[in-house]
């Protein structure tokens, strides 16, 4: 019987918040996932409101049992969450366009189970399989603040996680010093700038103002490595069930997680092991498998992998070739790279580790360089002494770090997914500030910590203004003139379904970059994927042609920069998908066209650009009159740019007679319709002007296409 249990000892109250929320929506999904194959859908809110009671019971019942560290807001605090605040509502004024958020972020939010091979086809790519809870908490920010402050969940959790850092390095910083008054101290162990440059890497910053999901995990994360060093032998059922609920969520949130869920794990059980009784260890199973184990049922279920696509030359899914999926762009070509890829991550960050490279990892370089130092010293005075005293804290996370930094080099060595790896980095870094100044109280010691500190506040201002250039996963760069531009745009996109007045069966869509779109138009269609990578051998189209067959009307979406014209027209006509019309939308991202498209089209589409000069038609067969049909637009949307016309001549191959003019908008894509008399053997000639009446030079950026020219004979008046 276990004896002197005192209450468990859990985060701050904003950590509590936020760790209800997150098992708030684990519990919706789970009701989800069992109305799903019971054929029942419900409005959103219903399963949430369930769920909520559920947790805020199963709190309520043990409320004696826990207890909630206090928040304490003193100055230094508010300015690291004042800062973070700022930077993440300046960075969520501008629209996430980056490519994963419309890839697979936004159709991954979707409260409701879905399997993208039947009630769709490789809608979201294979990226929308992954264990989806990061996403799904994004939807609600989404639904309540609209596409554009939907994405403050992220400043948020950095909020969280900066108090949560700060009380952490700060324990090590009550713990190692005595004369806390002293200048050095108040200097170099500065916690808020070591807070904020630890937790903020590049890689952190560029996600404030998007949907990317790789730092909602870190609040958990510290929570967990909390629990590690405080380490309490006697540990309870509800300790062991809390312990395992967070690794479970860390999981959960991110895959990528399993390579600190692993080390910590282990290390938990090297101190705990032999206390375990069976329904402790019936407990931590049901925990850890609770936040993502109605993922693993549904993945398999749907797909035949539980893990789908990852591991598939084991699974084997028809909806994916046979081997065990690993993006090659990242990580070590080599064994000796995978040894050593956390020094590559410190010394040369633009290789081969992100699109997007961290340019000045300080803590990280701080990190690597103190530990290093810090065990030679530790070794030299164990010669010299024959006995080191080296802290149970720090031997967790050295361990940690360690660990996990060989785990993600073997598996990704992508720099996204080492966010808290860098952040342990980060810690150790500030934990050699103080061995210095305390323990070598001199010149040496003075000048390496000085050094140290200076290098980690130099990194983070080039980081920050990296950032605000706009280095940053939402593509937008930051400057006074486009802020006051786009917070005009803030709440007035805060409807995450919008009538643009269309009536669609069927999107098939032909770039990955525009799913996310079509959640945001109508998640109600049927929804193709036209370039998903499917099984060898297994034409996609054996899928879904029943489907579109049956579909009256199908489209496609583009953005509205429709520069790759000549691309577009081509990719279209190796899918056998003709163009019948655009139309331009606005969406919380941006604006866009829906492209009306026929499938399974013998008809192939064919382009002219004002480059070309002249557009010339074949010559009649017979005198009569015609109807010319075609569609027009510029390839982007100006509205301040000059105007330019369309002028339509016919030719008897001598005299060229002007049959109309016609402006083309710079804001739409049009479908033109003319009537003339044509002889037998007039030909029509198309030219593009400017308001001068100029031909478009060819280096005119702002070009004209014209689409699908048809030349039709009457049969009758």
């Amino acid at each position: 019987m276990r004896e002197n249990i005192s209450p468990k000892k859990i985060g701050n109250s904003f950590f509590v918040f936020f760790l209800l929320y997150i098992l708030t929506i684990i519990g919706t999904e789970w009701i989800n996932f069992i109305l799903y194959f019971c054929g029942v859908e419900i409005n959103v809110g219903i399963a949430e409101g369930i769920s909520l009671i559920i947790c805020l019971v199963v709190f309520w019942m043990n409320r004696k049992k826990v207890e909630i560290s206090p928040v304490t807001l003193d100055y230094q605090k508010l300015i690291g969450i004042f800062i973070i605040a700022v930077f993440g509502f300046i960075m969520a004024v501008y629209p996430d366009q980056s490519f994963d958020t419309f890839n697979y972020h936004l159709i991954a939010q979707n409260p409701h189970f879905e399997n993208y091979f039947t009630d769709d086809y490789g809608y979201g790519n294979f990226q929308v399989w992954g264990f989806r809870l990061s996403d799904r908490l994004f939807y609600y920010f989404r639904w309540l603040l609209g596409y554009r402050l939907g994405t403050l969940l992220n400043p948020i959790v950095l909020i969280i996680s900066f108090i949560e850092l700060y009380e952490l390095i700060d324990f090590f910083f009550q713990k190692a010093v005595i004369d806390k008054e002293k200048f050095i101290y108040k200097v170099v162990c500065n916690r808020t700038i070591w807070a904020l440059a630890i937790l903020l890497p590049l890689d952190a910053m560029f996600m404030c103002g998007t949907y990317y999901v790789d730092i909602v995990a870190v609040p958990i994360a510290i929570e967990i490595l909390y629990q590690l060093l405080a380490y309490d032998k006697n540990q309870s059922t509800l300790d062991v069930a809390y312990f395992a609920i967070l690794n479970g969520a860390w999981v959960g949130l991110k895959l990528t997680n399993i390579i600190y869920v692993i080390p910590c794990v282990l290390i938990y059980l090297f101190f705990h092991i032999k206390e375990l009784r069976i329904k402790d260890w019936f407990c931590a199973v049901l925990g850890g498998i609770y936040p993502f184990g109605m993922y693993l049922i549904f993945n398999y279920v749907c797909t035949g992998n539980p893990v789908f696509p990852y591991y598939n030359s084991i699974f084997k899914s028809v909806y994916f070739s046979a081997n065990n999926f690993k993006d090659v762009r990242w990580g070590g070509t080599n064994l000796l790279e995978k040894i050593f890829w956390i020094v590559y991550a410190a010394f040369r960050p633009s290789y081969r580790q992100s699109e997007i490279f961290d340019f000045a990892p300080g803590t990280l370089i701080v990190g690597l360089v103190g530990t290093a130092i810090i065990t030679i010293l530790l070794g030299i005075n164990f010669l010299r002494e024959k006995k080191t005293q080296v802290s149970t804290e720090y031997i967790i996370l050295l361990s940690l770090a360690i660990s996990s930094s060989i785990l993600w080099a073997v598996t990704t060595g992508y720099s996204r997914y080492f966010i808290f790896g860098k952040i342990l980095w980060g810690i150790l870094a500030f934990i050699f500030v103080l061995f210095m100044v305390k323990r070598y109280r001199n010149a040496i010691g003075y000048v390496l910590s000085m050094a140290a500190f200076i290098g980690i506040v130099v990194c983070f201002t080039i980081n920050i203004y990296s950032a605000a250039l706009g280095r940053n996963w939402s593509w937008s760069g930051v400057s006074w003139r486009t802020f006051c531009q786009q917070i005009r745009n803030v709440f007035s996109d805060n409807d995450i379904k919008t009538d643009y007045g269309i009536d669609a069966d069927a999107y098939i869509l032909t770039d990955n970059s525009t799913m996310g779109v079509a959640e945001l138009i109508d998640d109600s269609c049927y929804m193709i994927n036209i370039n998903y990578p499917n099984k060898e051998g297994i034409d996609p189209k054996d899928y879904y042609i029943d489907k579109i067959n049956n579909a009256d009307t199908i489209y496609d979406i583009h953005k509205r920069d429709i520069a790759d014209i000549e691309e577009y027209v081509q990719q279209l006509n190796n899918n056998k998908l003709y163009v019948n019309s655009f139309k331009t939308v606005e969406v919380g991202a941006g604006i866009y066209e829906l492209v009306m498209v026929d499938a399974e089209s013998e008809n192939g589409n064919s382009v002219w650009i004002s480059a070309q000069k002249v557009l010339s038609l074949k010559p009649c067969e017979e005198s009569g009159k015609y109807t010319l049909s075609f569609i027009s637009g510029r390839y982007y949307d100006w509205e301040d740019s000059p105007q330019v016309k369309i002028k339509v001549f016919k030719s008897d191959g001598v005299t060229e007679t002007l049959i109309n003019e016609i402006k083309v908008d710079n804001n739409d894509i049009d479908n033109f319709e003319l009537m003339c008399y044509l002889d037998k053997g007039d030909l029509i000639i198309m030219k593009a002007v400017d308001q001068d009446g100029n031909e478009i030079a060819d280096e005119e950026i702002n070009k004209v296409f014209v689409l699908n020219t048809v030349l039709e004979k009457r049969d009758s008046d």
